[in-house]
């Protein structure tokens, strides 16, 4: 149950997380870059399972202990929603691996603001913290995947697990998936808007299943890889950055243990910026992935493009996977397909046919491989602000919105430098 709220001043079992809570304070006014509001003399530890609804305040501090699960209660009449007010700072414990765990009927309405933005951060001092403190964010909705034996998901197509707006998730990745954020068969009423995931130990974010959209995604410094899809994901994507420290942009799959699963992963993705420094793919498609990818930038990987299977080759050849209007720069190749036997497939042809897909040009990215102070949209003058060379959206797109111009920013209108984002080291 979620339990304990005391004073620092007045707790002296929590001495050692007043002394903790003392350099954070710190670090937030340091390091973030944010207006939250300090972090509060109030601790609220939250812990085991919450049934009913509760509403997180910024006068409070929050530490999860263990894994916090929001869900329904056995034949509850209404489902819980965990509220969480703008300006407020909830803390992964480090030794107890802290988690958030929003269960499939449960919702969150975590919702903060360009000014106030909501954090979760590790409990470990500054200095002190490193990717994996604590497990990261975890939602699991009943929106359909290609797997519902795994329980990934259920048959709601339109299913809401909430809001995630104006969030930053920090030094997560300690739990089972290995990642800052999780979405398991979340639906499309579910909105996920202006979300940054620093240093994750694993991924960025994972999909799986469902048909979220997500847009204003920001990944910065993740251990293994960007963001990740697979299980049937069906949603849209726009305005993605991923800053890649180590692995691939994104992993995009299909089902790896059913290859023709259905329904297929094939998601509409516009407008990502993916910026490595890497051996691995700015975009690996496997698993007999579809999709379509386009206006968008990839640059400083080893390959852009890495098509690994028959399945997926075969989406490409049938037109249910393409990547165009894209600019690739200071990448080795353009494209590789390994192992692929299928007639008349080749990697590098076939994003060679694709429209305008430009290989050498500079984007001229400001400053995207800054570690403490990046700067992702392309400089004045470049190739990326050509409209002719950019696709209209299709038709049926519902959650994406018209921007003439490859990449995720543009500069004069930079989602990123602004009050809301961060990039501790530590």
């Amino acid at each position: 149950m979620s339990g304990t709220i005391a004073q620092r001043r007045k707790a002296g079992g929590l001495l050692l997380v007043a002394a903790l809570l003392a350099m954070l304070i710190g670090a937030f006014g340091c390091d973030s870059g944010a207006s939250v509001n300090p972090l509060a003399d109030v601790i609220v530890v939250l812990q085991d399972t919450l049934y009913s609804s509760r509403t997180l305040i910024p006068d409070s501090t929050y530490l999860l202990r263990g894994t916090v699960v929001v869900s329904p209660a056995p034949d509850a009449a209404e489902a819980p929603t965990l509220t969480i007010r703008p300006g407020t700072v909830v803390l992964g414990e480090k030794a107890s691996r802290g988690r958030l765990v929003i269960d499939k009927g449960a919702r969150i309405d975590a919702q903060g603001t360009l000014s106030s933005p909501i954090v979760f951060t590790s409990d470990q001092p500054v200095g002190g913290r490193t990717a994996g403190d604590w497990g990261g964010i975890t939602i699991r909705g009943e929106a359909p995947s290609n797997d519902p034996g795994s329980g990934v998901g259920g048959d709601v197509e339109a299913d809401s697990s909430g809001f995630l707006v104006f969030l930053r998730v920090e030094f997560a990745g300690g739990a089972d998936d290995s990642c800052g954020i999780g979405l398991y068969g979340v639906g499309s009423a579910t909105h996920v808007d202006y979300v940054q995931v620093h240093r994750s130990r694993g991924m960025g974010v994972r999909v799986q299943g469902g048909d979220v959209a997500l847009t204003h995604l920001l990944i910065t410094q993740p251990g293994v890889l960007g963001i990740s899809w697979n299980l049937g994901w069906s949603g849209e994507g726009q305005f993605w950055i991923v800053q890649a420290a180590a692995g691939n942009g994104i992993l995009g799959r299909n089902n790896p243990m059913s290859f023709s699963a259905l329904p297929r992963s094939s998601p509409l993705l516009y407008n990502l910026t993916l910026v490595g420094n890497t051996g691995a793919a700015g975009v690996q498609l496997t698993s007999g992935t579809a999709g379509i990818l386009r206006n968008s930038i990839v640059q400083g990987f080893r390959t852009a493009i890495r098509v690994e299977d028959n399945e997926t080759a075969s989406r490409a050849l049938d037109s249910m996977l393409i990547v165009s209007h894209t600019i690739v720069f200071d990448c080795d190749s353009l494209a590789v397909s390994p192992d692929i036997t299928v007639s008349g497939f080749n990697a590098a042809e076939w994003l060679a046919d694709s429209s305008a897909v430009i290989r050498g040009t500079d984007p001229e990215l400001t400053r995207p491989n800054s570690i403490e102070d990046p700067v992702f949209y392309p400089r004045s003058g470049s190739m990326a602000y050509v409209a002719d060379s950019t696709a209209a959206l299709p038709a049926e797109s519902q959650h994406l919105g018209e921007a003439t111009y490859a990449g995720a920013e543009y500069i004069w209108a930079s989602w990123v430098g602004s009050s809301w984002t961060a990039f501790p080291r530590n």
